[in-house]
């Protein structure tokens, strides 16, 4: 039940349920034992309610044990990708979709919504698309998302797509670069990330090989090797 449903008047009688851990059934006159932990979850700003009175202090910190805050699904993007594997399963074993797989292109437009009903609204999609997906594997095409259809750009900080988002539509790109399976995908992802990363990692360290080898955590031998492999001549400046 949602606080807002429970009158101020009664949560008193939840509170001494919790601390005595004992409760007796309407119109019955037994005591009986609670055995049982109890899992609070809202959506609610509950301090704020408690400082106008529509909820209990007590009864606030009484269930306040061991807070856990979880963002919303936009702020945690990194979950998308596992969250979407384990709905497909879910589709295929509980309702017997037909696809057991999910295109990197769809991966990407999933990651690319903004996911305003959070992870209740990605299951339905994933759900659907896996049931009216016309083969074995969901397409872009067939992921149908609401009407709030709110793409993450780069102008607005609040919707700046995570470095995740990014990689994986690189690699998206890179898979649909030439439309043939692609070759040494790892290699050349690596390849193309490393060099940006040792030249930032100089900037800020004025040029100094031990500092940014210091900064990316590799061994000075091993930064002068890729120094080379990306013919990347350090330049000396002021340190960042």
């Amino acid at each position: 039940m949602a606080f807002r449903d429970l009158p101020v008047e009664l949560q008193p009688k939840l509170l001494r349920v919790l601390q005595e851990r004992e409760f007796s059934r309407v119109g019955g006159f037994e005591t009986l034992r609670m055995q049982a932990r109890v899992i609070a979850a809202t959506n609610q700003d509950l301090e704020a309610a408690v400082a106008e009175k529509r909820f209990r202090e007590d009864l606030y910190f009484r269930l306040r044990v061991i807070p856990i805050d979880l963002p919303s699904l936009r702020e945690r993007r990194e979950d998308i990708a596992e969250l979407t594997d384990y709905f497909i399963g879910k589709a295929i074993r509980e309702m017997g979709a037909n696809a057991r797989y999910i295109s990197p292109e769809a991966r990407a437009k999933l990651l690319n919504y903004t996911w305003p009903g959070n992870v209740r609204e990605l299951e339905n999609a994933v759900v659907r698309a896996s049931l009216l997906a016309p083969t074995n594997t969901v397409r872009a095409d067939d992921v149908e998302l609401g009407r709030g259809d709110v793409r993450l750009s780069s102008s607005n900080p609040d919707n700046a797509a995570s470095l995740t988002d990014l990689i994986a539509r690189r690699i998206s790109e890179m898979i649909e670069s030439n439309g043939k399976e692609p070759r040494d995908l790892y290699q050349k992802l690596v390849a193309e990330l490393e060099k940006p990363l040792i030249e930032i990692a100089l900037e800020r360290a004025g040029g100094n090989q031990v500092h940014a080898a210091r900064i990316l955590g590799l061994n000075r031998n091993t930064l002068r090797k890729k120094l080379t492999e990306h013919r990347i001549v350090p330049q000396k400046t002021l340190p960042q």
